[in-house]
């Protein structure tokens, strides 16, 4: 009897689901050719053949304008029972009206994703007042006045850096750059939330960072479909697991800090992230005790910064990898890039650490390194923008077409946007040179079409932090270390025969947990000569 009532309750769905896309259709809204029993399914099925079946899902809305030229950059895909039905904007004024003009709640696919890693209480996963409330408590910390004092620590780890791909140069073997790199950023990202060293390029950081690795690698894959999520029962267990090891560490790691004691840091020549959202909050508690960490402080800045380490691990460093795969294959680039380094800090490399924390303004003195990092951002952008529409919410194209959007993900597809023809000249073309151009230049980038962080009351409140650390990362590594990838290496020693790209690129982006290069970006790794 059971069985019969989930069957029956799961048709009544489908019949629901398809029923009211069959309306649309009739509406004469666009989607692509539809089956009234399987809906879309079929046809993604064709489109996902095209690629790589690990590749990120944010490659699927530009393949499927690409096999129907003639459909319009908004439209409705229904993927039901694998996924909730799309309505996929791929328009910068699209993207523009569920972010800026109407800053849309986050779907509730989003909340389930990132809960496992930052728990209910992460800025990216509260809505309403209590978003507000502890967005204001931890702005100030990632002002960039305040980011400029945290720039010794992040040379510090980036010089730890420099020594592992020395050490790589030296043993002249292939590795994953994604793996010293996202070891790199787990290390800034703990110096500057918490002012704490996890050594996790040396010693893999301990039990924050292990617990933290396997949580992402349980993080669902993109192929996998709803009942697969939900039905496997050793991934809950591992979720919680992991989630305890971490609150664990963090809670200790608050407890002795020295704000939390309330003891002074005005004798640190830098305060952290956590210092000043905890001065935020009590200057509105002034009465509380002395003794203790506040227990709703505490509950809240535990989810925030593995919410800050979660966007540092892999996202910042996979742009980072990202920025310096470009640069190897574009040597009049790179040239550039070198040149306005050593015009900034002179030829004798041993010295730029020092140069840049004693003056660290100077990594704000960089404008074409700034440009080839948000070329980057726009070929690779980290993220999508997924939302969920209110009852009374439409969308309306340029032409005026008005799209229903209520019980349908809003799904603002950044990688379409930012390789759009109807936003950007060349668009598969690597050019930073079109960030340093003035509104008269036809490469002039369009507004609201580059949005790798989002825009916004809801955008990414760590992006100053790591632009800043991804310019550092630049002027110390690569006026030494030439850095070549080396997948066909990679693939004939694992013997792969059926070797994909995504338009031509074997470093295409994947999702498992965040978004990251195949395989890790193998390379080969030397020092230049001088």
């Amino acid at each position: 009897m059971m069985a019969l009532a989930a069957i029956t309750v799961f048709l009544v769905k489908l019949l629901r689901h398809r029923r009211r896309m069959l309306t649309l259709r009739k509406q004469g809204l666009p989607m692509p050719p539809y089956n009234a029993i399987f809906g879309h399914l079929l046809f993604m099925a064709n489109i996902a053949r095209k690629l790589p079946s690990d590749s990120h899902g944010h490659y699927l809305p530009t393949e499927i304008r690409r096999a129907l030229p003639e459909l319009p950059p908004i439209f409705y895909l229904d993927i039901w029972p694998m996924g909730p039905p799309l309505l996929v904007i791929t328009s910068a004024s699209g993207a523009y009206q569920i972010a800026q003009e109407n800053s849309l709640p986050k779907h509730d696919d989003v909340l389930s994703f990132l809960q496992p890693l930052v728990g209910k209480h992460g800025l990216v996963t509260m809505e309403g007042d209590e978003w507000k409330f502890w967005r204001s408590i931890f702005n100030s910390g990632f002002n960039m006045n305040h980011l400029l004092t945290l720039v010794p620590s992040i040379v510090d780890d980036t010089r730890t850096y420099c020594e592992v791909l020395r050490e790589w140069a030296g043993r002249k073997e292939i590795f994953p750059l994604l793996e010293a790199t996202s070891m790199l950023t787990m290390d800034m990202s703990g110096r500057a939330t918490l002012g704490t060293r996890l050594n996790a390029q040396r010693s893999r950081g301990g039990e924050l960072v292990s617990a933290f690795r396997s949580q992402a690698k349980w993080m669902p894959a993109p192929n996998e479909s709803i009942f697969a999520r939900n039905l496997n029962p050793i991934r809950s267990i591992i979720y919680r697991y992991n989630l305890w090891r971490m609150d664990r560490f963090l809670s200790h790691e608050l407890d002795n800090h020295p704000t939390a004691r309330r003891e002074s840091t005005k004798v640190q020549k830098s305060r952290v992230v956590i210092d000043l959202a905890l001065e935020n909050y009590l200057c509105g508690s002034p009465k509380k005790t002395n003794s203790d960490l506040d227990a709703t402080f505490k509950t809240f800045a535990m989810s925030q910064i593995k919410l800050f380490i979660f966007a540092g691990y892999d996202t910042t460093a996979a742009t980072a990898i990202y920025a310096i795969h470009l640069l190897s294959r574009n040597p009049l680039a790179l040239q550039r890039l070198v040149e306005e380094h050593a015009s900034i800090f002179g030829s004798d490399l041993s010295k730029i650490a020092d140069l840049i924390i004693d003056q660290p303004q100077l990594v704000n003195r960089l404008p074409y390194t700034s440009a080839v990092i948000k070329e980057t951002l726009r070929l690779y952008p980290p993220v999508s923008n997924t939302r969920k529409a209110t009852s009374d919410f439409s969308l309306v194209s340029a032409d005026g077409t008005r799209f229903p959007t209520d019980g349908f993900l809003l799904w603002g597809v950044h990688y379409a946007i930012h390789h759009s023809t109807l936003h950007w000249p060349s668009p598969e073309a690597f050019l930073p040179q079109r960030w340093l151009t003035g509104p008269e230049d036809p490469l002039y980038p369009a507004k609201d079409a580059w949005r790798p962080f989002e825009k916004g009351p809801r955008n990414c409140i760590g992006q100053e932090l790591a632009l800043l650390e991804i310019r550092i990362i630049l002027v110390m590594v690569m006026r030494e270390f030439e850095v070549k990838e080396a997948y066909m290496e990679w693939d004939t020693s694992r013997e792969r025969k059926d070797v994909r790209h995504v338009n031509g690129d074997r470093a295409y982006q994947v999702l498992l947990g965040s978004t990251k290069p195949r395989d890790g970006y193998p390379c080969r790794v030397k020092v230049r000569e001088e």
